[in-house]
């Protein structure tokens, strides 16, 4: 038997070559001879003229002694390392290729080891810093707007808007106590003379807007002639009861329903006092504020808006013609002006921190 070590010293790999080689020193004697031992090393031939062992082949024979002073020599540590002793029968001097399980040294790949250093790359889970986007709850805050019921506290009055409209007489009428029973109301003229002759109007105040509130009312009539050129002023009572433009005349409010006095002069005709009075011009338009009867209309509703009645006051006799709601041209009818404004909320809450 023969067992083959490899010689390496430190930080060289060398290819064993192993053998198996019979000893035959002492072959005359007819007696076996102790196994040598075949290391492969580096620099035979040196070692050949230090130790003066066999060399062949890069290969060393030696006993275990020698081999032991031969490991200090080529630096290497305790043969620790022997691979696995191969051991054939010493009868036949046959060569084996024993199996290369000595590149036991192979694991020496152990570097690859560090390989796993570049599992390292698990410091790549710092992106867990991502989860920062928690602040979106941040967002939250932008809810916040849920300050605004506070705002409530903070009341602010909304402006108070104005507006105004035009109308055209509902119905009108002259009625005229020189013919008693005679009814004037499709007429293109309303006829004034003091103590005789008055003229009676009404307007429909339903256009006006919801919740509008009466800052002004103003009647306007147009002269379109007169029988001369004494003066005369028109005065305006609110009246107190109904009447029927195509029946009333100087004795009846409508059909069987007489004035309490002649040209609706009675006490449960119109109102004691005058809302307002005007000198009529010989020609052109002339105003009367009667706003007090607008807002007692608009108040009372549509029952309870029976119109005004216009006399004369005069110091001399003369008679005016005024445009009717069925004059022409059509710009000089008689129209109410009225001016007012929107009830606003109470309040309204504002938006202000």
């Amino acid at each position: 038997m023969r067992e083959v070590k490899t010689l390496t010293p430190v930080g060289q790999t060398l290819t064993p070559i192993i053998r198996t080689v019979p000893r035959t020193t002492g072959a005359s004697t007819g007696a076996a001879a102790s196994p040598y031992t075949i290391y492969s090393v580096p620099n035979p031939i040196q070692i050949h003229s230090l130790f003066g062992v066999k060399v062949c082949d890069n290969h060393v024979w030696m006993s275990g002694l020698l081999a032991d002073q031969l490991y200090h020599f080529v630096g290497m540590p305790a043969p620790t390392l022997t691979p696995t002793a191969v051991r054939t029968s010493t009868s036949t001097p046959t060569r084996t290729l024993t199996a290369t399980p000595t590149p036991t040294l192979t694991r020496t790949p152990s570097p690859t080891a560090i390989a796993t250093a570049t599992s390292t790359p698990a410091l790549t889970r710092t992106p867990t810093p991502t989860r920062t986007p928690t602040p979106t709850p941040a967002a939250s805050a932008t809810s916040t707007p849920t300050i605004a019921p506070t705002a409530t506290a903070t009341r602010t009055p909304a402006p108070i808007s104005e507006g105004a409209v035009e109308l055209a007489p509902a119905a009108d009428a002259t009625i005229n106590a020189w013919n008693p029973d005679s009814n004037f109301g499709s007429s293109t003229a309303l006829m004034l003379r003091q103590g005789f002759v008055s003229a009676l109007l009404r307007f429909d105040l339903s256009a006006l807007p919801a919740g509008a509130s009466i800052t002004q009312a103003e009647l306007s009539v147009f002269t379109i002639n007169r029988t001369n050129e004494q003066a005369l002023t028109a005065v305006a009572y609110r009246l107190l009861r109904g009447w029927d433009e195509s029946q009333v005349t100087a004795n009846v409010a409508r059909t069987g329903q007489p004035w309490s006095a002649q040209l609706a002069n009675g006490a449960g005709d119109r109102e004691a006092t005058a809302l307002a009075s005007a000198a009529l011009p010989g020609s052109g338009w002339a105003a009367l504020d009667v706003t007090a009867a607008a807002r007692a209309w608009l108040s009372a509703g549509p029952s309870g808006n029976f119109g005004l009645l216009l006399q004369a006051t005069s110091a001399d006799l003369v008679q005016y013609s005024l445009a009717s709601r069925e004059g022409w041209p059509t710009d000089q009818r008689p129209k109410l002006i009225v001016r007012y404004t929107l009830a606003a909320p109470d309040d309204i809450p504002s938006l202000t921190p």
